[in-house]
């Protein structure tokens, strides 16, 4: 396979798991819009990519969009910038992704909403500037998702919005403090085309203050894996196209190991007791971090591309004229660059 990123893209700084010395272009492109909205911009591209990397029957074609209000605070920040400041991560915003009020899912075959910084904020955008500044535009985006019915991955807090905006599931703080560590949980559908192959259970980090009200979540959707720590950890729409993991199985082996680092800055000492202090990573060596969820990554990604590949061939079977019916003229895409994965 290949991976096609924008022009100029710094795959060097990204790809650290995969050797792309090998393989060629299939001929069977996948189109994946990324709405990132983490802080840490590049290194939950990183994440994403690497995973994505193990793709082996389909060419993945990346665009990359941003909330238009970060985008602009991004060029502020730029601009007001101090001398010798690390602004790189802004940079990366301005040059290599769009703004998401551009946005159209039926351009993309499939789209993943990674999670965001802003775990202590509601899920509704409170008033006078405070909360998610993006919010409305991202719920505008969440509907244009569900109307065009394009397959999508809603990671962490995008999941918890998209069940909160559609099925109306609230979350819950938990009251033990933040869950992190990597957690066994069962595959509950085999016959799912995301769960196939994956195994009777699959590992997978986990990383949140919050969880999603476990009734009303499985009564409006599927629950795909789940597990007695994390509660329901992946589902699904009954008759939709959204993905909901509340996990993290993007991660890379040491990015729990980092988060850890962070919050033993924030909060002081690590602790077993989670409301005190930094909590430890349950079921993972922060000293040597192990990769025990490599396979399941793998498979699920490449099931998740598959899925894309399947509902765009499906689209175009029952739609075959059905892009650009006002003949105006297509958004120019901008300049991309190909690298080789295997």
């Amino acid at each position: 396979m290949s991976l096609i990123l924008p022009q100029n893209y710094p795959e060097d700084k990204i790809f650290h798991t995969t050797d792309f010395a090998q393989s060629k272009p299939t001929g069977n492109k996948v189109k994946i819009a990324i709405v990132n909205t983490m802080a840490n911009t590049l290194e939950t591209e990183a994440q994403l990519l690497n995973a994505l990397s193990d793709v082996v029957d389909h060419d993945v074609e990346i665009t990359f969009f941003t909330p238009s209000a970060t985008l602009n605070s991004s060029a502020v920040k730029i601009k007001e910038a101090e001398p010798n400041a690390d602004i790189s991560k802004y940079e990366h915003r301005i040059k290599f992704h769009r703004s998401l009020e551009d946005f159209n899912p039926e351009e993309y075959d499939g789209a993943i909403l990674t999670g965001a910084p802003v775990a202590s904020e509601p899920l509704q955008q409170r008033e006078e500037g405070k909360g998610v500044t993006y919010f409305e535009e991202y719920i505008a985006t969440l509907d244009k998702i569900k109307q065009s019915n394009t397959p999508t991955l809603a990671i962490c807090w995008a999941s918890h919005v998209a069940l909160n905006h559609f099925y109306e599931v609230p979350r819950h703080k938990r009251e033990q403090g933040k869950l992190t560590g990597v957690f066994n949980v069962l595959n509950q559908k085999p016959e799912h085309k995301l769960m196939n192959n994956v195994g009777e259970g699959f590992d997978l980090p986990v990383s949140r203050n919050y969880l999603s009200d476990e009734a009303l979540l499985q009564a409006n959707v599927i629950p795909l894996a789940s597990s007695e720590e994390t509660g329901t950890a992946l589902a699904a729409d009954k008759d939709g196209p959204f993905i909901y993991m509340t996990g993290h199985l993007e991660y890379d082996p040491q990015t729990l190991r980092e988060e850890a680092i962070r919050d033993i800055h924030c909060k002081g000492l690590m602790t077993t007791n989670e409301n005190r202090g930094a909590p430890i990573p349950r079921n993972y060596d922060i000293h040597a971090p192990a990769f025990s969820w490599k396979e399941a990554r793998k498979t699920v990604f490449v099931n998740l591309v598959s899925y894309f590949a399947e509902a765009r061939d499906n689209k175009q079977t029952v739609q075959p004229h059905s892009a650009n019916e006002n003949n105006t003229a297509p958004i120019q895409p901008p300049q991309l660059q190909h690298l080789a994965a295997g």
